[in-house]
């Protein structure tokens, strides 16, 4: 009885052969009549590649549908002795016109920044998708998930809680717009006014520029305000806790979910990263998906589960850089699984396949670009190594074997978790995690040292260590900017312990679990609240982020958004700053005209000052200048602008002629 049903399941009707491999000769075919006009000439022989490849498939699809017309080798390769094999087969050939349209997207969009055939290539890389999606459909129905609405319910609640403290008063908090904020503003800016539409290239500072395609729709909306990078930013980490607790329940279970949903949801650093408009928060989203998802996929055996493994891995790597580590990561935990469980790793090797196959399909129109242009994949790793002149500097600075700066710099990568404040972005005093915080987290780490066969451990640890050694090999160890992707892992850790401690509790105090999950959902809210109070209480007020002349641009930035546009800015603050120096400055008021003085004011070499309405900026060490431009041009008015610390950031003058 139980071969019958199994072979019924295996002989489920499917596409013939035959007919599959037509219509993806066919689609192949027509695609690439329809892009190569726009394939720049030095790689065009590759649509003549491709089409020869969609005739091939054609002319052989069309002699299988032929009966007894069919070559026997064709037969016993593609339909099976049996006639069992054609829906497989089938799969195989979807998943190859899939990878063939996400090459026809690529050389449909080009390298520039405006694609060579928006249509054909946006069109292709739906298609590839869909079409490598539906193919590694499983033939079998998975059973349905059970409890969905309870546990979407829960991850709705910590969605809203955490955006509440996220998404308020972003325009202040942090209270300057920074220059890389304002840069890929200015990127995505570019997007809305259609000089860029490009997704499948790099935008600013080397990074994917499908990012700034989601940031520009905060601008559509909300126009060039500090809001409308901020807020998707917001909601990307908002949308963070709650897979942080979905993954959780994956793991450990909803109690070890719950919690670790609400230490990450009040994280003062996490709350940090979430209210910059930036790309790093994305990091994080993309860790906890992948990682969640893979583990729900290994335990369950779910096809599907594979499927959005898959589609998470391929776009995670259009985000931050960092996001690059997961596929070694899985692949790394893949190994040790296979020492312990060969049978199950053979058995889910298929499933495994079309993850990889889906992140491939995806991923392979930025690729290409990268393949092109080495030198804009390694530009985000390349500016920040240890490797080469920091590492030699170093050496002849302190007088130490490069041996012992590594090991130092692994040492400052395991301590920025509890031990080390943290750098560079993000400077508030402390570390990643705040006791008691930290106390929880290295609870967590040594209960799975205790229980050291959990594979499931393993996951996790590999994903800490994965950016412990990131951290070690970048300059500034620990860069806050560095971490955000590991902070999931950190509350998983945590949330893991505290569940521990309620099991160990309960088996001691015998009918109180629910006062004992009372009081942990209790303390864990106190940890948390405390977190996020001295975010907003303790740091925000005394923070520097942007630093002094991030403080002039976002003054000025203010100051001319209250004033008319229709003013020239006359910017004297050579040689330390520029107008243009802080990007926010432009961002925030793109109208504005400006003349950057490089000399003293009435210098011939200075660009020529228009006439109308001027405001006239002066920084602290150009005072002379702002005496001269007094009595250059009377009558006009003058003021001085302090930072919140009465420290001058400069005087400005206003006057029309």
């Amino acid at each position: 009885m139980q071969s019958t049903t199994s072979t019924n399941r295996h002989t489920q009707p499917g596409l013939h052969p035959g007919l599959s491999l037509v219509l993806c000769g066919l689609a192949i075919l027509a695609v690439q009549q329809w892009v190569r006009p726009a394939v720049e000439e030095k790689l065009r022989w590759i649509t003549y590649l491709l089409a020869g490849q969609g005739i091939l498939l054609f002319l052989l699809g069309a002699i299988l549908l032929q009966p007894g017309k069919s070559p026997a080798w064709a037969e016993r390769l593609l339909l099976g002795t049996d006639g069992t094999r054609g829906t497989d087969t089938s799969r195989v050939l979807w998943l190859l016109t899939g990878m063939l349209l996400a090459v026809t997207t690529a050389l449909a969009a080009g390298y520039g920044d405006k694609m060579r055939q928006p249509a054909a290539a946006i069109t292709c890389w739906v298609a590839a998708i869909t079409l490598t999606i539906l193919a590694a459909r499983s033939t079998n129905r998975d059973a349905p998930v059970q409890r969905w609405r309870s546990m979407l319910a829960w991850a709705f609640v910590l969605f809203l809680v955490a955006v509440l403290l996220r998404a308020v008063d972003t325009t202040r908090i942090p209270m300057i717009l920074s220059g890389d904020e304002a840069s890929a503003g200015l990127f995505s800016s570019r997007i809305l006014a259609g000089t860029v539409n490009n997704p499948f290239k790099v935008g600013w500072y080397s990074f994917p520029s499908l990012f700034f395609f989601i940031q520009s729709l905060g601008i559509h909306f909300l126009g060039q305000t500090t809001a409308a990078l901020r807020i998707p930013s917001a909601l990307i980490g908002a949308a963070t806790v709650s897979a942080v607790y979905l993954a959780g329940r994956a793991f450990y279970g909803h109690r070890a979910g719950l919690f670790a949903g609400i230490l990450l949801g009040f994280s003062h650093f996490h709350i940090n990263f979430s209210r910059i408009g930036l790309n790093n928060i994305w990091d994080g989203l993309s860790f906890t998906l992948v990682i969640g998802c893979f583990w729900w996929a290994w335990r369950s055996e779910r096809r599907l589960a594979f499927i959005v493994t898959g589609v998470a891995l391929g776009f995670s790597q259009y985000m931050y850089t960092s996001a690059r580590a997961l596929l070694p990561i899985l692949l790394a935990w893949l190994l040790i699984a296979f020492w312990s469980e060969k049978q199950k790793v053979h058995r889910l090797l298929p499933a495994i396949g079309w993850m990889l196959g889906i992140m491939l399909v995806i991923v392979i129109p930025l690729a290409w670009f990268f393949a092109a242009h080495p030198n804009e994949f390694m530009a985000p790793m390349a500016r920040v190594s240890i490797l080469g002149k920091w590492l030699d500097n170093t050496v002849a600075d302190t007088g130490k074997t490069a041996a012992v700066i590594l090991l130092g710099q692994v040492r400052d990568g395991l301590l920025a978790f509890t031990e080390l404040p943290s750098r560079a972005w993000y400077m508030p005093g402390v570390p990643l995690l705040r006791a008691p915080y930290s106390a929880l987290f290295l609870l967590g780490i040594a209960l799975f040292l205790l229980e050291w066969r959990e594979k499931r451990h393993w996951l996790l640890l590999i994903w800490l260590l994965a950016f412990v050694a990131s951290g070690a090999m970048s300059e500034s160890t620990p860069a806050a900017q560095r971490y955000v992707g590991v902070l999931p892992a950190c509350a998983l850790v945590a949330g893991f312990a505290v569940q521990k401690v309620i099991s160990l509790l309960a088996s001691v105090w015998k009918n109180r679990d629910r006062w004992l999950l009372a009081g942990t959902v209790l303390g864990c809210l106190l940890i948390g609240l405390d977190d996020a109070r001295f975010y907003y209480w303790d740091y925000t007020p005394r923070s520097e982020f942007g630093g002094f002349h991030g403080q002039i641009a976002q003054h000025l930035a203010d100051q001319l958004q209250s004033e008319e546009q229709d003013q020239t800015v006359i910017f004297s603050g050579w040689p330390e700053m520029g107008y243009d120096s802080v990007p926010s400055i432009a961002y925030l008021n793109p109208a504005v005209k400006a003349v950057n003085l490089s000399y003293p004011l009435g210098d011939g070499q200075n660009p020529p000052i228009p006439g109308g309405r001027k405001l006239f900026i002066f920084l602290p060490a150009r005072s002379d200048d702002y005496q001269t431009c007094l009595e250059l041009y009377p009558g006009g008015g003058s003021g001085q602008e302090y930072d919140s610390r009465g420290t001058l950031l400069y005087y400005y003058y206003q006057v029309s002629d």
